[in-house]
């Protein structure tokens, strides 16, 4: 079975009137999210160094940028954007931080195009799970491949969604799929020894999914099994792929529900603990003072090594780090 052509011919033939209305109403929450999530973005030192760079390439005035008071070309507008929601840890994570993936490339394209908001929540909704899908068959990508989810799969996601919304037939929603997949990179090595490049990760795959669905648009192929091929995405990022999940219930059962919204800025494995602290701090006063030893279950995800530095290296390696969230959330009230 072709899974690429098939995900594909999914994304062409479901219409905005297919989408159940919880869903719409979950993406417009996402949207507001993302959204949000990009202002706190654009007050952050690293981001305000990437954003300077963009508005220094230039381009033509057709996309905004989050909080910026000038514009640029969709793009670079889909990769400032993605970064911007991505910047602090606080953004969707429904369909594999597609907010900070797809979604920019969507309101690129939309603004551009000025097509209406039905267009752009049906294209959303598609890419969002075309991301999610991909994200729930690959197994090991991070743990032990050691690439980072958003960087890989965001693309996909992304190329969905522009070629949704300028009505891409099967054969060119293929290839903007193949042409995205077969650049598709992000390394997680910044959870290691620390850097921006995580910052990077959501801009970067915006900005590559738009720019494969335009270069299909164009006629460019793509492999049409980038996905299920000997030398595709699964094969090449994955372990062993639980390759029934990429097509399991399609068009009934969303991969993309329920959603996903943090309540703090850290790792999305930390939230419950954070949040499980605060419930217990409300009901119970405590002195941290008094706290010699804090013992914490969960599912091995949240156990593993990138999660466990006691002395992180920089703002990132706080967020990421169990330890150090659990002692803010002891000592600050969230």
């Amino acid at each position: 079975m072709n899974e690429t052509r098939t995900l594909a011919r999914f994304v062409v033939e479901t219409r905005f009137a297919d989408l159940p209305t919880r869903l719409v109403d979950n993406c417009k929450i996402a949207v507001l999210d993302a959204i949000g999530a990009g202002f706190v973005g654009s007050v952050q030192p690293w981001t305000r160094r990437i954003v300077s760079v963009v508005q220094a390439l230039g381009g033509p005035p057709d996309a905004s940028v989050i909080h910026e008071d000038w514009r640029t070309d969709v793009s670079r507008a889909a990769f400032a954007n993605g970064v911007l929601i991505g910047a602090f840890e606080c953004e969707p994570l429904t369909g594999s931080h597609a907010s900070g993936t797809v979604l920019p490339a969507a309101l690129a394209i939309c603004q551009r195009e000025r097509f209406d908001g039905a267009r752009f929540l049906a294209a959303l909704a598609l890419g969002f799970e075309v991301s999610a899908r991909i994200a729930r068959t690959a197994v090991g990508l991070e743990a032990v491949r050691g690439f980072h989810n958003p960087g890989t799969q965001g693309p996909f996601g992304a190329a969905a969604a522009v070629g949704r919304l300028y009505a891409f037939d099967e054969e060119h929603l293929t290839s903007a799929l193949g042409i995205a997949g077969s650049s598709s990179a992000g390394l997680l090595e910044f959870a290691w020894s620390g850097g921006d490049t995580k910052r990077l990760h959501l801009g970067r795959a915006s900005q590559l999914g738009l720019e494969s669905a335009l270069l299909a648009r164009a006629g460019v192929r793509g492999p049409e099994t980038v996905l299920e091929g000997r030398s595709g995405y699964f094969n090449a990022f994955s372990t062993s792929p639980r390759i029934e999940k990429l097509l399991e219930g399609l068009g009934t059962d969303w991969a993309i529900e329920p959603p996903c919204l943090k309540s703090y800025a850290t790792h999305v494995t930390h939230q419950a603990v954070v949040d499980a602290i605060q419930r217990f701090k409300s009901e119970h006063p405590l002195d941290p003072g008094t706290i010699t030893r804090v013992a914490i279950r969960g599912a091995p995800r949240i156990m593993e090594e990138r999660h466990s530095a006691r002395a992180p290296h920089d703002v990132l390696g706080g967020q990421y780090s169990l330890p150090f969230t659990t002692a803010v959330a002891l000592t600050r009230d969230l």
